[in-house]
């Protein structure tokens, strides 16, 4: 197995944690809290109280959909480990989201997506299908090599992904081959990444007028030795003012979905930019209270990013997380779904807007857990 000692995790959990805690002087989290939800306590209001299995809210169990798990016959898994496991390999995490990341019913333009990623020297290997359509989206098989995989992918109101693991093999000594890199091709966007670049990347580009975006979510397997994995979900703010919820899917390595977290997001009257949140397993028994900071773009108010970490009972950090979001401008928000009141956002177009990121978990704390685990 490939283990590697990196301190820096940690001591970014930390400044995080202190960064957070500067304002307001968190106590620890052994007990039920409770009142309403705020932008000043120490986890905002949340308490470490077990919920109903995705906090009992079946719309957004339906958006959240688990996605669909796919072998790649390219690749046995002994195949697989052997790659990893040659000295100098470095291994990535990669899921790309194309489409109305937000979502618009309103959107009658099909776009397609049908394309490739292709390393120059390598391996790509296919973990997860995201919201593929039976019938209409698929990997083209056979493959053409194993540095190369091709698809097949149209959207209109929605989105389509998937989730990689990009195996760059060691450069023989000596050798004067090019950096490699991982090209990324489809009619509506096309881009080239350095293998440097996958190592943490959280990337969101918008394509069209039409809204369609895509969204790269990278990280080296070596960067997450304790485990991690992928984010996503609704990121939804309020028409009139910063303030607003967010509502997702917690997954692991793979993406298979490990539980679900649910927030919001505010502006302190100092103009400190916070979140705050709670992260439950498939069961509904907690994981961990969620804290952080974010900020937009210079650029653009609609689209920025977010950095945090989630905490056990004790209020002491077990992991970070971190990605990017983009909101539905606010004057112009797609407006036939409407937020549950137990996310406190009643009324309010929740499928205006979409984060999505990844958590890792410390090494120094690996038997730490905030609840039962289920």
């Amino acid at each position: 197995m490939r283990q590697k000692w990196l301190a820096t995790t940690w001591i970014q959990m930390a400044a995080v944690g202190l960064l957070v805690a500067g304002c307001s002087g968190d106590p620890a989290v052994n007990s039920r809290t409770s009142g309403d939800l705020d932008l000043s306590s120490a986890f905002g209001g949340y308490d470490d109280a077990d919920e109903a299995p995705v906090f009992g809210d079946a719309t957004m169990a339906a958006y959240l959909a688990e996605d669909e798990p796919l072998s790649d016959p390219s690749f046995a898994s002994e195949q697989i480990d052997s790659l990893m496991d040659l000295p100098g390999a470095r291994v990535f995490r990669l899921a790309i989201r194309w489409g109305m990341l937000a979502g618009d019913s309103t959107n009658t333009t099909v776009t397609d997506w049908s394309g490739s990623v292709r390393l120059r020297r390598g391996a790509v290997a296919v973990r997860r299908l995201i919201r593929f359509e039976r019938g209409q989206d698929y990997v083209v098989r056979p493959r053409e090599n194993r540095s190369r995989l091709d698809w097949v992918s149209a959207t209109s109101v929605n989105f389509d992904g998937l989730l990689l693991v990009i195996i760059d093999p060691p450069v023989p000594p000596d050798s004067n081959w090019p950096a490699n890199a991982l090209e990324f091709t489809t009619t509506p966007y096309a881009h080239s990444f350095s293998i440097d670049e996958l190592a943490s990347l959280d990337e969101m580009v918008t394509v069209d007028q039409l809204g369609n975006q895509i969204a790269f979510n990278g990280r080296e397997l070596d960067l997450e030795p304790c485990g991690g994995g992928p984010l996503e979900g609704v990121w939804a703010r309020r028409p009139s003012d910063s303030v607003g919820h967010f509502f997702g899917k917690w997954m692991s390595t793979d993406g298979a979905l490990t539980g679900h977290l649910r927030g919001h997001f505010g502006i302190r009257a100092n103009g400190e930019r916070v979140f705050f949140g709670k992260y439950i397993g498939p069961a509904g028994h907690v994981r961990g209270l969620l804290r952080g900071t974010w900020g937009e773009d210079p650029n653009d108010a609609n689209s920025g990013w977010f950095a945090g970490i989630w905490a056990a009972r004790d209020g002491l950090p077990v992991g970070t997380l971190h990605g990017r979001w983009h909101a539905a401008p606010r004057e112009a928000g797609v407006r036939d779904r409407q937020g549950p009141g137990q996310m406190g956002f009643e009324g309010v177009d929740w499928n205006g807007g979409f984060f999505s990121g990844s958590w890792e978990r410390s090494c120094l704390r690996p038997d730490s857990t905030s609840g039962p685990g289920a």
